[in-house]
C-alpha cells in the first residue's frame, strides 16, 4: 500500500491524507521481519495494546489487509460496529 498511496499527494483526497499523514501500527508475531521505517510494531500483548489505543483521543483505528486480525479483534470485543 505504501508505494501507491505515498504517490497520491492531492491534499483534497481524504483517503490519501489519512494513509499518508496518520500514525501507523503493524501487528505481527514475526517481529524480526524487516519493517519499513515509521510504523510502530505491536508484537506482544496485542489485545491490551489495541485496547489502550482505542482509549486515546483521536479518530478511529482502521485495519487494512488482515481478515485474521480483524476477526481476532472483533472476537476480543475491540471492534465497535455502531457506526456501520
Amino acid at each position: 500500500m505504501r508505494p501507491h498511496w505515498s504517490q497520491i499527494t492531492d491534499s483534497d483526497d481524504p483517503v490519501a491524507a489519512v494513509l499518508n499523514n496518520h500514525r501507523k501500527y503493524v501487528v505481527s508475531t514475526h517481529s524480526r521481519r524487516k519493517r519499513p521505517p515509521g510504523p510502530t510494531l505491536i508484537s506482544d500483548h496485542m489485545f491490551e495494546r489495541v485496547a489502550e489505543l482505542t482509549e486515546m483521543p483521536g479518530r478511529e483505528l482502521q485495519v487494512h489487509g488482515s481478515l485474521k486480525l480483524a476477526k481476532s479483534l472483533h472476537e476480543a470485543g475491540l471492534v465497535d460496529l455502531s457506526d456501520c
